[in-house]
């Protein structure tokens, strides 16, 4: 019984529909994510980024997050983060 929510500050936030308070914070993503995906089954999300950090290249980043812990488990980037 949760929702995801996107801040300004780019972070993802996991928030509980019966308390509607903030249950968990991903932090980290260096722009604001493009795509989200919740997989319940497997207790994790996936948030995907574009880095402008390069002069005239974005470079999508995939982040990868265990729901449960909050621990970010993974980062793909490049094409690699497409794969997933």
């Amino acid at each position: 019984d949760c929702f995801l929510s996107i801040g300004e500050d780019s972070c993802v936030g996991l928030a509980s529909l019966e308390t509607m308070r903030v249950e968990r914070v991903f932090p980290g993503h260096p722009n604001y994510p493009a795509k989200v995906v919740w997989d319940g089954a497997r207790g994790y999300i996936a948030c995907l980024c574009q880095n402008y950090s390069q002069i005239s290249d974005s470079i999508d980043v995939l982040y990868i997050w265990d729901i449960k812990t909050g621990a970010r488990e993974r980062v793909l980037r490049g094409t690699a983060s497409h794969s997933v």
